[in-house]
């Protein structure tokens, strides 16, 4: 590598150093994404407000270096395909230089300003001019954020619904199945469709990553015994229309692969105020949750260790349904495998389930 890659590998960093710091400042939430494609140094902005996820986000193309200045100021130069790339995007693009000399960054909105001047997707190249009134500082971000969370609105559309739908059916792309993922649930959480088709494409999900993200979405409109909701947000979530269409399509539409795919999260058990106990709550409300993961865990060629991982879980999900069954699938159990070094576990779980009538989950 020459040293002048490596300076300006070096720069960027520190660019995207800078953003993030100033992001962060703000309760807001920075995610660099490695894309390995030239489209620049990306990274989503999601806005914070009042502690309360907007879940509203931006696509940021973060510029570093002298490149990106001359005598008239500030520019992000781009190419047609970049050109196109941007104004085609299902999220806002913002474009931020980094001045590493004044150690300053200035903004602009890419998306807004490809709509004002469509001229300019006619050309091979073009300069983007930066207005040095936008600077992007700890100071100045409250207004930066405003500016996105208004334009927002203008991705709420049906043109938009569609394009974010076949991003997320990009299931082989996960860039693009993500970005369709983060759109829909940006711009269009508030409609009854994008949870059928995300609970309905969410088998076909390879990406471990992208499953994560699901889980922890439907989770935020299912009752959790561990989150103080305050009446405005409780209403926006448990209680809204939305949320039992939710708790409807994950009982309907989750299958057993599903399932499957989702206990990778509860590799080390059930713990709450932790990301496992969310996708226990998920699961929780999937029909017949207690035989799939019973059936699981009776599985052929299982080591035992793992068999007994999705037992307990079993014992979780299935003590919701029938006490009586849980202590008789565990007698059958222990029957079943009796070179077990754990018998004495669930021994002492079927005890505390006669005693109390339920073990405490997480």
């Amino acid at each position: 590598m020459s040293t002048k890659r490596s300076q300006n590998k070096a720069t960027e960093k520190l660019g995207l150093k800078y953003i993030q710091s100033v992001v962060e400042e703000h309760n807001c939430i920075f995610q660099a994404i490695d894309l390995e494609n030239d489209q620049g140094n990306d990274c989503f902005i999601e806005f914070i407000d009042n502690n309360i996820a907007t879940s509203f986000c931006v696509f940021a193309q973060i510029k570093s270096g002298k490149t990106y200045k001359d005598k008239s100021g500030y520019k992000i130069p781009a190419d047609s395909d970049h050109l196109q790339y941007w104004i085609n995007h299902i999220l806002p693009i913002v474009g931020i230089v980094y001045d590493l000399e004044f150690n300053k960054a200035y903004w602009v909105n890419i998306t807004e300003y490809l709509k004002v001047n469509p001229q300019v997707l006619l050309n091979k190249s073009h300069n983007i001019r930066i207005d040095k009134c936008n600077e992007f500082s700890a100071e100045t971000f409250s207004y930066f954020k405003e500016h996105f969370i208004v334009y927002s609105l203008e991705y709420k559309n049906y043109e938009n619904f569609g394009r974010s739908l076949e991003a997320f059916s990009e299931v082989a792309n996960p860039d693009i199945c993500y970005k369709g993922l983060k759109s829909l649930f940006a711009n269009h959480r508030e409609r009854q469709a994008s949870w059928y088709y995300i609970v309905l494409n969410i088998a076909n999900i390879k990406e471990k990553a992208i499953l994560g993200n699901i889980l922890g979405m439907l989770s935020n409109y299912l009752d959790n015994p561990t989150v103080l909701w305050k009446a405005k947000d409780y209403s926006h979530y448990q209680l809204s229309t939305i949320g039992v269409k939710v708790k409807e399509y994950i009982n309907q539409l989750f299958t057993a692969e599903t399932v499957r795919a989702s206990l990778c999260f509860l590799k080390d058990g059930i713990v709450k105020g932790s990301f496992s106990y969310l996708v226990f709550l998920v699961l929780k409300e999937v029909r017949g949750i207690q035989d799939i993961v019973y059936e699981l865990a009776l599985a052929e060629n299982l080591e035992l260790d793992e068999r007994n991982r999705l037992f307990w879980l079993y014992i979780h999900f299935d003590q919701y349904i029938s006490g009586n069954k849980t202590i008789s699938a565990i007698d059958d159990f222990l029957v079943r495998y009796p070179d077990n070094d754990e018998a004495f576990l669930f021994e002492g779980i079927k005890d505390t389930i006669v005693r109390d009538g339920y073990i405490q989950t997480g």
